[in-house]
């Protein structure tokens, strides 16, 4: 086994080393080595294999995910963490010394899916007659005829 020893901050690391070296250690996660590559393919893109990676800045980062600036918060977000997570690393390796993700900021994920039952449907609800009681704990169910008045045995 031959051991390939990665640039130091002494030696600065192309962008193309520097992206291949941190999806290697994702090789037992295609789903996320998937996302990553995605990401990092379109900073490579953006940036250039040869690029050193002290020479990322802002500019390149905004410039690579103005890609999903129309989409939705979570493609955003899930885009973002990709290149927060490789400038970890590369922060890590001493590759990095300033953080070229500061100015991006993670969006706001809205619910659309509300939890509230609409109202038409809980009209409805309350206003059918064909609503069972099955405990008869309301005085018997609507769609039943009232039981007969029972008479006295005097």
């Amino acid at each position: 086994m031959s051991v390939i020893p990665l640039p130091t901050s002494h030696r600065p690391a192309a962008l193309v080393v520097a992206v291949d070296a941190f999806l290697d250690r994702y090789r037992d996660d295609p789903g996320t080595r998937a996302t990553y590559t995605e990401t990092l393919r379109r900073l490579r893109e953006t940036a250039g294999d040869q690029l050193p990676v002290a020479a990322l800045t802002p500019e390149l980062y905004e410039q690579t995910m103005a890609r999903w600036d129309q989409g939705a918060a979570n493609t955003w977000n899930k885009h973002l963490s990709a290149l927060t997570s490789f400038t970890t690393y590369c922060h890590r390796q001493d590759w990095l010394t300033t953080d070229p993700g500061r100015r991006l900021e993670r969006r706001k994920v809205t619910r659309t899916r509300d939890k509230a039952i609409p109202r038409a449907r809980l009209d409805r609800l309350f206003t059918t007659t064909a609503t069972h009681c099955a405990s008869g704990c309301c005085g018997g169910c609507s769609t039943r005829p009232a039981p007969a008045p029972r008479r006295s045995s005097a």
